[in-house]
């Protein structure tokens, strides 16, 4: 385990993917985008208020979600978890996050991400880390199974014997992810 700040991190490796190249990841494996359109240029933004300096580096995503076969992830989009091929994200900037853990502890990162899928998106959760940024003060706040794609995956994580956050899960940005694991893009 490595400690970044107040977290405890797995072991873990990760492979980028500029976009345009196929993506290869395994079920179980965190995924990390960098989408272009407004929304993830306000959600980098929006990241960029808590990474200033030498810690903006995290804030390149703006979208998390698990891969649920090497060849599909489900993520939580606004209109809630979607399986999703990666195919669709060729064309976006992305990171493969392979955490170390066992088959069994794989097997239920995979597990809990299935049951995300269908469930509804966490826009009080938006409005949560809005505040937060805004002000400094830490506001959790959610409502029923909601969560945003970069809870859903701290969450999965977690399922898989990892709680890593230092910070709730609710309010897991992608570029908490990006820290925990040390994942940046090249300049």
């Amino acid at each position: 385990m490595t400690v970044t700040g107040s977290a405890v991190v797995p072991p873990s490796t990760f492979a980028l993917f500029p976009a345009g190249t196929p993506i290869v990841a395994q079920a179980g494996d965190l995924v990390l985008v960098r989408h272009g359109s407004v929304m993830a240029k306000i959600i980098r933004f929006g990241q960029r208020i808590r990474y200033r300096g030498d810690m903006r580096r995290w804030s390149w995503a703006n979208h998390a979600a698990i891969a649920v076969s090497n060849t599909s992830l489900i993520e939580q989009q606004a209109r809630g978890g979607t399986l999703v091929s990666f195919a669709d994200y060729v064309a976006e900037d992305v990171a493969v996050v392979h955490v170390s853990m066992t088959d069994s502890q794989r097997a239920d990162v995979v597990a809990f991400t299935w049951w995300t899928l269908n469930i509804g998106y966490g826009w009080l959760s938006i409005a949560g880390i809005v505040w937060d940024l805004l002000t400094g003060f830490h506001l959790s706040i959610g409502s029923g199974l909601r969560m945003i794609c970069s809870a859903a995956a701290s969450r999965a994580i977690e399922h898989g014997g990892h709680f890593i956050p230092d910070r709730l899960p609710e309010v897991v940005m992608p570029a908490d992810l990006s820290r925990y694991f040390q994942v940046s893009l090249p300049r």
